[in-house]
């Protein structure tokens, strides 16, 4: 329902559904507009992302997965396990 003078929208009534989907719709385009920004800044290295950082950047997209998961999941695939023990 459009809200506002004759002819002239001021504003859309949505419901709640419509307006969750939307705003899940926008939170998807920041996510890929990141994961695009950060595949373009190491392709201008010279660089790119193995097919598991692909996959977990997808899944980041998607909201499968925080942003706080998503850094975790990159250091522990490229941080060196060292597997010495004290003593």
């Amino acid at each position: 329902m459009l809200i506002g003078a004759h002819r002239k929208a001021q504003g859309v009534l949505l419901s709640v559904d419509a307006y969750q989907a939307l705003a899940g719709l926008a939170e998807i385009a920041v996510r890929r507009q990141a994961v695009e920004s950060a595949n373009g800044s190491l392709a201008a290295e010279g660089l790119t992302t193995s097919a598991a950082a692909d996959r977990d950047a997808e899944e980041y997209v998607r909201g499968g997965i925080t942003i706080d998961e998503l850094t975790e999941r990159t250091l522990a695939r490229y941080t060196p396990q060292l597997g010495r023990k004290a003593g």
